[in-house]
């Protein structure tokens, strides 16, 4: 990314966020509708 957008060593890109409409021939990724159990990923009052 540093290259195609030419960046400096003194920006880190940290996100890209997709802007416009996907191409008509377009499909998802195979996990892209997977989806997680909530209670695997929420924790309350701890963080084990």
């Amino acid at each position: 990314m540093r290259t195609a957008y030419n960046l400096p060593d003194t920006i880190i890109p940290v996100a890209i966020f997709p802007i416009g409409y996907p191409h008509p021939d377009c499909v998802p990724a195979p996990g892209h509708t997977k989806r997680f159990e909530l209670t695997s990923l929420v924790k309350y009052n701890s963080f084990d």
